[in-house]
């Protein structure tokens, strides 16, 4: 995760466990993913993204 800038290193995060999240501003921040790995080499990778948007009222 960057500062909106995209320079500035703020935070590196893996979310491991279900229910892991990360809660960010998308006007503050830039942030990525990296490619789905999975530990046995059988299985299928995936990847569940929950995104909420909100404004003031």
């Amino acid at each position: 995760m960057y500062e909106a800038n995209g320079i500035n290193s703020l935070h590196s995060v893996t979310l491991r466990e279900p229910g892991d999240f990360l809660f960010l501003d998308d006007n503050l921040t830039k942030h990525g993913v990296t490619p789905i790995a999975c530990t046995k080499s059988e299985c299928e990778g995936y990847r569940d993204v929950l995104v909420a948007m909100y404004s003031k009222v």
